[in-house]
């Protein structure tokens, strides 16, 4: 029985979990990336800027997300959220592999930053309703009432594999430590060979997947509308809880390797695949995660894991700034293992704190607000502060203050009567 559950749960599954691995996998191509777009798509006249200018074009890249989440996750709650998974995955393939067909500065000036602005905007758009479709296919099947937490936590594991994968590809792609030496096609073909590759594989998982995800009850406020009237608290919380998971993974499996690059002078083959090798320990977390929050329930979950990142934070960027390579990775297996965990339980608790009519909606605009105004920028305005203070701890402060904030976040949910139990869903409105 459990077999037949697994084998069902399969397809779903893979189908889901390749569009946040796609996502991931482009954020874990550019940010390994990022002092190579710096010398590739801007002037050559003071390379530090140029690093800060390529990651205020990865944050750029998210202001589609929150927007796209008011267009697609209407839209899937309408219509079911089949088609748009597709048209999702198939926009994603298509903008990341032209990434890998621009020309660079030297050769159309300021056209090379401005199309890479352009294909970025179209990647978060694309993949803003990616996270939690997962955790809205599963939510409506009563085989997996007791374990959504553990099967939907595989969305994470796509999070994880993408971002481990992507800085193992690049650094098969960059042979030699020196970024200056690089050649001008090398850095292409990963964006090129994953964006068509992936896409098409997810496209064909996708088409055999069954969609009874859709608005069933009429609603006179309509989806935005009754997500706005009944659930802004649950949003803005959403958006803080997001926020500060994304920080970690982006911390721990993105900027991390920018970080060992320039602040402690590792060759950048070396940098990725330490926080790759370090980045299994947070795959394996991940399902962990999901499983303790299937059994603790999801606000109890967020309040533990915001509370130990405050202090994990901290430590571990401390040991990464300061001590020698073995601590160093200590510090990286540390910091992965617990945002691993803690992302674990993240596309249950953003899934299940919405209504029913506004489910995919409120919670594709809460993923995407908290990746792209807290997560998306963090990786900018860290090389920002660096730039200002010179203070190697800046990373795990930034850290410990938006894990601060999730936790009262998590706390302020806690005192709604309606969020309890295994689900811990809220009580609907009249209309629902």
């Amino acid at each position: 029985m459990v077999e037949k559950q697994r084998e069902r749960l399969l397809g779903p599954i893979l189908g889901c979990s390749l569009g946040t691995y796609l996502e991931f996998l482009d954020f874990a191509l550019y940010a390994s990336l990022a002092p190579i777009f710096a010398l590739k798509f801007f002037p050559k006249e003071s390379h530090d800027i140029s690093i800060v200018y390529s990651w205020a074009i990865f944050a750029i890249s998210f202001i589609a997300r929150p927007i796209s989440g008011f267009i697609l996750g209407p839209l899937g709650d309408k219509i079911g959220i089949k088609k748009v998974m597709i048209f999702s995955l198939a926009l994603m393939g298509i903008s990341t592999a032209a990434i890998g067909l621009i020309p660079t500065y030297e050769h159309i000036g300021v056209y090379a930053p401005l199309t890479l602005i352009f294909l970025r905007i179209l990647q978060g758009f694309a993949v803003s309703i990616e996270y939690n479709s997962l955790g809205i296919y599963l939510l409506n099947r009563k085989d997996v009432k007791n374990s959504f937490g553990y099967y939907s936590s595989f969305t994470s594991v796509g999070v994880i594999a993408g971002l481990i994968s992507g800085g193992l590809i690049v650094a098969l792609c960059l042979p030699r430590s020196a970024i200056e030496n690089d050649s001008d096609w090398q850095w292409r073909v990963p964006f090129i060979i994953c964006g068509i590759f992936v896409s098409f594989i997810g496209i064909y998982l996708r088409k055999g997947m069954y969609d009874d995800n859709r608005l069933k009850k009429n609603d006179s406020n309509g989806v935005i509308g009754g997500l706005f009237k009944f659930q802004v608290k649950h949003l803005l919380m959403g958006v803080f809880v997001t926020g500060f998971i994304s920080i970690a993974a982006y911390v721990a499996l993105g900027y991390m390797s920018n970080y060992l690059q320039i602040q402690r002078h590792y060759p950048i083959n070396e940098s990725i695949k330490m926080c790759c090798a370090c980045g299994l320990a947070m795959l394996v977390a991940v399902p962990i995660g999901g499983w303790v929050s299937d059994k603790i329930g999801r606000i109890n979950f967020i309040v533990f894991s915001s509370s130990i990142m405050i202090l994990v934070s901290i430590f571990s960027i401390a040991l990464i700034a300061y001590a020698s390579t073995p601590l160093i990775i200590l510090g990286l297996l540390i910091l992965s293992a617990h945002t691993g965990f803690a992302a674990g339980g993240l596309p249950a608790f953003i899934t299940e704190i919405f209504y029913q009519n506004h489910r995919y909606t409120g919670s594709t605009i809460a993923y995407n607000s908290g990746v792209a105004w807290i997560g998306g920028t963090a990786p900018m305005v860290l090389s920002y502060l660096f730039l200002k203070t010179n203070n190697p701890l800046i990373p795990g402060l930034y850290l410990s203050f938006f894990s601060l904030i999730a936790l009262f976040a998590a706390i302020s949910l806690r005192s709604q009567p309606n969020i309890n139990g295994y689900t811990q869903t809220i009580q609907e409105p009249s209309f629902l």
